[in-house]
């Protein structure tokens, strides 16, 4: 920190400081520790760094923020942010700012601020919200008016409350005449017809779910209760209560229409889908499992779903099964087996998820089935096909090692019995060949090496390490032609890799960095490294020749391809480099200028463990 860094490292606050300049941010260990960091973790802290712990729905708005406050259009930078924590969750954070250096023609050049977290703040409102919510709709849904219809009197009457569930003013009177005319025509006004009717005549209370047209012509759910008072074997009065029930109604209506269509959806779809009890037994299937296992329904709902498993993949299923009840994952995926009725083994690409009641326990299970058996035979028989090909392309690759050996060793012999052979055209022609072929079956045999491995045992490299070891055995070519490296790789970075083809990434692309260079400048080479969440990116940046990347870019990384006039350009190095770095889980990335130079991205796997030094470079 630039300014009192001893006293604000002892405060209990976060500080920030941004660099407008350079982009880079400085901060206390409390700014870090907020998201759960050390500030080690974290350096060196950028703008990239900043955007990665962003939630992506905010960093919008505390952009237009901050840029607005860097161009002196407000006081200061303050902004409501979520930022996403080291353990997955995102941490509500107030942060605040304010330029406080300019340079001599009044640009900013440092912003200072603190971070505060706000994250209890936000969870308090947002639960208030949601109370406030709950207790809103569970009003609207206990509204409850009383109304009452005098016969004697020929009076009608509205309370308060249900002059408001039919939308008229408080001071509204109704009449006896309108006891009917809110009510939907159709089927809602007959069936409130009718049941006054009954009630009238037959003595028949009424419970009724029916929709009114209110003052403004809206639509409206209500129910209705009425009650019937008789004297003398007379109606006297009819009157009961109306509730609001439209947003509930609504609810439940929509709730069955979605319960149709799952069962429509669950009755036909071509994949098979399951209910599947706690047990394990089967509570409700549909045609397409019964189709993929060959069971009619009865006989599936006679067994559990481990009497057809493959006993191989049993208990991997029941733990993630265990896991679900546990709460430890929402659902699962799994390739699995299942023993059909006739006896067959079958794949299947199964989906689980559990269902839960409003408290929590455990209902059943929900399980979708994707009959992938064709598929997984056609994979192992492509992996043996692939295997069989590599195995063809070692022996290939062995005995016409053999052989362009051979061809080579009797050329040297021949020449060597009658050395005026060595001056004959066809002779030299021959070897010129005999080299050439030597060199492409090295070449295919690289490639067919590299294309074989894995990176499940890739070790944790220091890349600041083996780019100085790569420089010391290139000095010679270095110091010949004049050219000037920078290495500004951090010494604490380390990629996963295997060191061979590190070594081997590293020589190609500072070799060619030289190697194209510009006639015209001494070459100058930058190397640097940023940070993604998953990887470490090295950067090697020239000032040679450049790449018509518009012509050339496609076929860049092709196998003897070449884009310069050097004599010992072959076009295999960039071809087996890229394959290097696949195989390392990588990616590469080129952006270049014909005249200006060219800069090439090398994508590492971060490595989370620290391995043991190389041997100092002296």
């Amino acid at each position: 920190m630039k300014h009192y860094p001893h006293i604000l490292e002892d405060l209990e606050i976060s500080i920030w400081e941004y660099n407008i300049q350079t982009k880079e941010i400085a901060c206390n260990e409390n700014w870090a520790s907020l998201l759960g960091y050390t500030r080690k973790e974290l350096e060196p802290i950028t703008e990239e760094t900043w955007t990665n712990l962003f939630h992506p729905k905010y960093s919008g708005k505390s952009g237009k923020l901050f840029k607005a406050h860097l161009k002196g259009e407000t006081k200061q930078y303050k902004c409501k942010i979520r930022l996403k924590h080291k353990d997955g969750h995102s941490v509500w954070i107030l942060t605040q700012g304010k330029v406080v250096e300019w340079d001599a023609n009044g640009a900013p050049l440092l912003m200072v601020g603190f971070n505060k977290d706000i994250s209890k703040e936000i969870h308090d409102q947002l639960s208030l919200k949601k109370y406030k919510d709950i207790s809103e709709i569970a009003s609207n849904v206990a509204q409850t008016g009383y109304w009452e219809l005098d016969y004697i009197t020929n009076s009608f009457y509205w309370s308060p409350m249900t002059k408001e569930i039919y939308g008229e003013a408080s001071d509204f009177t109704p009449k006896a005449d309108d006891v009917l005319k809110y009510f939907s025509e159709g089927e809602h006004r007959e069936t409130i017809a009718q049941s006054i009717k009954d009630a009238v005549l037959s003595r028949k209370n009424f419970d009724q779910e029916v929709q009114i047209y209110t003052k403004n012509n809206s639509l409206k759910w209500i129910r209705i209760i009425g009650i019937a008072e008789f004297k003398n074997a007379k109606c006297i009065r009819l009157y009961g209560i109306v509730q609001d029930i439209d947003t509930l109604k609504k609810i439940q209506l929509k709730t069955a229409i979605q319960e149709e269509q799952f069962r429509q959806t669950f009755e036909h779809a071509t994949i098979g889908m399951a209910l599947v009890g706690l047990d394990g037994t089967w509570l409700k299937v549909n045609e397409g499992i019964c189709e993929f296992l060959g069971y009619t329904k009865k006989e599936l709902y006679k067994l559990t779903f481990k009497d057809i498993t493959h006993p191989a993949d049993l208990d991997k299923d029941m733990k993630y099964l265990v896991e679900l009840l546990n709460n430890k994952r929402k659902n699962y995926e799994m390739e699995k087996r299942y023993i059909c009725k006739n006896g067959e083994i079958v794949w299947a690409h199964l989906s689980v998820s559990l269902v839960r009641d409003d408290r929590g326990k455990a209902l059943h299970f929900v399980s979708q089935i994707l009959d992938i058996n064709e598929n997984k035979l056609l994979n192992d028989a492509m992996q043996e096909q692939n295997n069989r090909l590599i195995n063809f392309a070692y022996i290939v690759s062995h005995n016409l090692r053999s052989h362009t050996g051979n061809i080579a060793m009797l050329l040297e012999l021949l020449a060597s019995e009658d050395p005026k052979l060595a001056e004959n055209e066809f002779l030299v022609h021959l070897k010129s060949a005999s080299d050439n072929l030597n060199e492409t079956v090295k070449h295919l045999n690289e490639v067919v090496v590299i294309n074989t491995k894995i990176y499940d045992n890739l070790e944790p490299l220091n890349l600041h390490q083996f780019i100085e070891k790569a420089l010391l055995n290139i000095q010679g070519l270095i110091a010949s032609t004049d050219s000037v490296i920078v290495n500004n790789c951090s010494p604490d970075i380390y990629i996963a890799g295997i060191p061979a083809y590190l070594d081997s990434i590293l020589l190609n692309f500072l070799t060619n960095a030289i190697k194209y260079r510009s006639p015209d400048r001494i070459p100058n080479i930058e190397i640097s490294t940023e940070n993604t969440i998953r990887f470490v990116v090295l950067k090697i940046k020239d000032n040679g020749s450049g790449i018509n990347l518009k012509r050339d870019g496609a076929k860049l990384f092709g196998m003897y391809k070449t884009f310069h006039d050097n004599e010992d350009s072959r076009g295999i190095g960039l071809f087996i480099t890229k394959n290097q770095v696949e195989v390392l889980g990588g990616k590469i990335e080129v952006t270049s200028e014909v005249g200006k130079g060219t800069e090439f991205s090398i994508y590492f796997l971060k490595s989370k463990k620290k391995s043991k030094s190389l041997t100092p470079i002296k």
